[in-house]
């Protein structure tokens, strides 16, 4: 994953978590029906040592 400044918000992970999610989320999801489809489809990025604080950091911004 690429990483394009020293904040949280700027990296590839964090961004790929909070779009997947906002674009579930506004096409009529529930926040927490949203939230458990990211996970499963990121489920890599929350396990990876190198990703997974980015990954939940955008999810808890949402």
């Amino acid at each position: 994953m690429g990483v394009w400044g020293v904040g949280v918000e700027h990296s590839d992970s964090f961004a790929d978590v909070y779009d997947g999610f906002f674009d579930i989320y506004n096409n009529g999801a529930r926040p927490e029906y949203a939230s458990t489809e990211i996970r499963g489809a990121f489920s890599d990025y929350f396990e990876d040592y190198e990703n997974s604080n980015s990954s939940w950091f955008a999810l808890g911004k949402v």
